[in-house]
């Protein structure tokens, strides 16, 4: 669903293209970064940038790429045309290295604990170069953001956790708007 707030903010700034980003949460976290590169807007996806970069800091602490891509973005019909016509032949692959499960020669399938296949990928954000003007807006991750990369069982970012945190946010709306918590469940979450 449509963000009213992030389209008027992108309207106002007479942006082509916009999008929201978090604060990174660690300079590891698996979430891509957008940056510019040469004067150009993208997203550094997680896998191709240096340790050494995603650690660096500012003077006053902060990492220096921390704008992460939660993938809420914005985008005008106009640029969408343009992209289209003039440059859907310029977008890149990426390359993820992927742990595949397959067949072994006695039939028995096997899912392997490093990465055994290459991924090629394009993402919808590797459009933001092409912007002529790009508008991002930093959101609180506590309201917009809940990453969702694992299976249930793992210790993060896995639909329990993502669920909880959607029950969290909206419990934080019912308190904030005057209701009261009945029982001790509604706290957990």
């Amino acid at each position: 669903m449509a963000d009213p707030v992030f389209v008027g903010f992108c309207l106002e700034k007479n942006a082509n293209c916009g999008a929201k980003v978090v604060k990174k949460a660690f300079p590891e976290e698996p979430v891509g970064v957008i940056c510019q590169v040469n004067g150009v807007y993208q997203v550094v996806e997680y896998s191709e940038i240096s340790s050494e970069t995603a650690n660096r800091r500012n003077s006053d602490g902060e990492l220096t790429f921390n704008a992460g891509n939660i993938c809420n973005h914005f985008f005008s019909k106009e640029f969408l045309k343009t992209l289209i016509l003039e440059h859907e032949q310029e977008l890149i692959y990426h390359i993820a290295k992927k742990k595949i499960p397959f067949i072994d020669a006695n039939g028995v399938r096997q899912n392997p604990a490093t990465p055994n296949g290459i991924k090629m990928e394009k993402f919808v954000f590797d459009v933001f170069q092409f912007s002529t003007n790009f508008a991002v807006w930093e959101v609180l991750r506590e309201e917009e953001f809940s990453p969702l990369k694992n299976a249930d069982g793992a210790p993060k970012d896995t639909p329990t956790t993502s669920r909880g945190d959607l029950l969290n946010l909206h419990k934080q709306f019912a308190l904030r708007a005057g209701a009261k918590l009945c029982n001790s469940e509604a706290t957990n979450g």
